[in-house]
């Protein structure tokens, strides 16, 4: 059927590029590697939001956000600086 015919198709197709590899490298087994390397090259974008589409990426956000933030002013003076700045103590 078409099915096995297209699956031996690939098959195929994956058995030569491992064995150019193994001839490139020298090393059996080295298109193991290297399908190794491509997806541990593509996680580390994908968890670092490399595929964002509209290009904006978390560390804006988290930057837009701390500039939105005042800091809170302090609330424990002493009764010597109330009455220096308020003069009620």
């Amino acid at each position: 059927t078409v099915s096995q015919y297209h699956t031996m198709v690939i098959s195929n197709a994956i058995q030569g590029m491992a064995k150019w590899c193994e001839a490139v490298t020298g090393v059996e087994g080295s298109s193991g590697y290297i399908v190794l390397l491509v997806c541990t090259i593509i996680g580390y974008i994908w968890i670092n939001d490399g595929f964002q589409i509209n290009g904006s990426t978390s560390k804006q956000a988290a930057e837009e956000e701390e500039e939105e933030e005042e800091p809170e002013p302090l609330r424990n003076f002493t009764i010597k600086q109330l009455r220096h700045f308020d003069g009620t103590a």
